[in-house]
């Protein structure tokens, strides 16, 4: 079993709260309602009055951000040479590349690799043109780093429910 709460994301305030099969709330989200997901309870149930425990809250919270931090690093990275794909499989790739390229300067021998951008669009690049494009790869990952670090402080720092429920998790990501 699955526990949710809803809520606008405009005003934090609790739209719904209960207990559902996994998946079956998944079709609530939209622009406007927010849900927060746990395999803890989120909620007690008090004389009647809904009070939701600001702990388990912050939890599943925190565990969308990370889906979109991730979302963020594997969507794609702006480089030198355009957009590029940023996958864990294209990180990796480009990890290797970027060590070769290393390599090769480092024992002062040409290097030159044919690299594909998002577009298809094909360029060539010397040893420091991969490196450059390697670190603009890095750079945008530690961007989607950071911004899930500031979210999760901002969270932390939440003094109740309504003010972690008004904290914007869905902009500014690279």
């Amino acid at each position: 079993m699955r526990y949710f709460i809803t809520f606008d994301k405009a005003t934090g305030q609790i739209l719904g709260a209960g207990e559902s099969r996994p998946g079956l709330i998944d079709a609530v989200e939209d622009a406007a309602t927010g849900v927060l997901r746990s395999d803890e309870p989120l909620t007690e149930w008090v004389a009647g009055m809904q009070q939701v425990a600001l702990p388990a809250a912050r939890l599943a919270n925190w565990e969308r951000v990370k889906v979109k931090r991730d979302a963020a690093i594997d969507g794609g990275a702006m480089t030198p040479i355009g957009m590029v794909d940023s996958d864990a499989l294209s990180r990796t790739n480009i990890i290797g590349a970027v060590v070769g390229a290393q390599i090769a300067k480092s024992v002062a021998q040409p290097f030159s690799i044919e690299w594909t951008a998002r577009d298809n669009s094909i360029h060539s690049l010397n040893a420091d043109g991969m490196i450059g494009l390697g670190l603009a790869v890095l750079a945008h990952t530690s961007a989607a780093h950071d911004k899930a670090r500031a979210l999760r402080i901002a969270m932390e720092g939440a003094a109740d429910l309504t003010a972690l429920l008004t904290i914007d998790i869905e902009a500014g990501w690279p």
